[in-house]
């Protein structure tokens, strides 16, 4: 076999790899996560007031679509009840997976966790946070698809907090 034939070989399967890669992994931004919702605390509601997950990435495995966070984000949401009375949630932890691949409605689950701080009157309570989502992953109007869902809050180190809210946006 000659370099050249050798070479082209060697250049042959390098673009059959890149390209096997290529149809079963792919990237996406999620514009937002948190978008509306209320906690509850203490008999009063905290009710949305901004938020969002700045980035969130994914990666495809064959078969499901496996969601993680690769940056620190800023503060998910804030909830306030009032004047000197909010609870601000900061996620450190997202995940999920979703049916795979971006074409046609998929669904998705995953959980979340962090660390939550009620800010009353001056007296300032730290404790964990965490829940669970669900979204529907619609992919049928190119070229970005949207997500619309829901979250709640399933645990938290202080008794008597509960929450769930609705979280939308696009696919990139």
């Amino acid at each position: 076999m000659s370099r050249t034939t050798k070479a082209l070989l060697i250049a042959a399967v390098a673009v059959m790899l890149v390209a096997a890669t290529s149809a079963y992994s792919y990237y996406e931004t999620w514009d937002g996560w948190f978008n509306s919702g209320n906690l509850y605390y203490n008999s009063k509601t905290y009710s949305y007031v901004e938020g969002g997950i700045g980035v969130d990435d994914s990666t495809t495995r064959i078969g499901m679509d496996l969601f993680y966070r690769t940056t620190i984000p800023r503060i998910a949401f804030v909830c306030a009840a009032g004047y000197r009375d909010s609870i601000f949630v900061y996620i450190d932890e997202f995940g999920g997976a979703k049916e795979y691949g971006q074409s046609g409605t998929t669904e998705g689950i995953g959980s979340w966790s962090g660390i939550g701080y009620a800010d009353r009157a001056g007296s300032t309570m730290l404790f964990y946070f965490g829940g669970s989502w669900e979204a529907e992953f619609d992919y049928t109007d190119p070229p970005d698809g949207t997500y619309e869902g829901t979250w709640r809050e399933t645990q938290s180190s202080i008794p008597g907090v509960r929450g769930s809210g609705t979280s939308s946006g696009s696919l990139q």
